[in-house]
């Protein structure tokens, strides 16, 4: 026996007389990436960038490191919207950058971030 059952067997040759090979290729599952995100990308990147460049003693926080719990209090301040700290997390995760594990990325996001600081600050 192969322990599959009747149903799932019929089914398989229901779609194989349908469609062919192709039809009985299995969908795909769940939601497109990006789709139900609480966050834009271009809010994320400045989360990021406030985050890099300011301590949250210096926004008026009460913590003095950056913790998930520090992370989701300036995103409602900044854009009205609560997140608990496991979103916060995948926010996170989402806006590293996991292939490397080198710091030349961190170091050209930390330029580019503070460089339009001072472009801001300018004008």
């Amino acid at each position: 026996m192969a322990g599959l059952s009747y149903p799932a067997v019929r089914g398989c040759i229901d779609l194989f007389d349908a469609g062919g090979w192709p039809a009985t290729r299995p969908a795909l599952r769940g939601r497109n990436a990006g789709l139900g995100r609480s966050l834009t990308q271009v809010q994320e990147d400045s989360i990021q960038c406030t985050i890099m460049d300011k301590r949250p003693e210096q926004l008026k926080m009460d913590s003095f490191l950056w913790s998930r719990a520090a992370v989701g209090l300036l995103i409602e301040q900044e854009y009205d919207i609560s997140m608990c700290a496991v979103w916060v997390n995948i926010s996170s995760a989402r806006a590293s950058h996991p292939k490397s594990q080198s710091s030349a990325p961190m170091r050209k996001t930390r330029w580019r971030c503070r460089r339009s600081w001072r472009v801001n600050a300018l004008a």
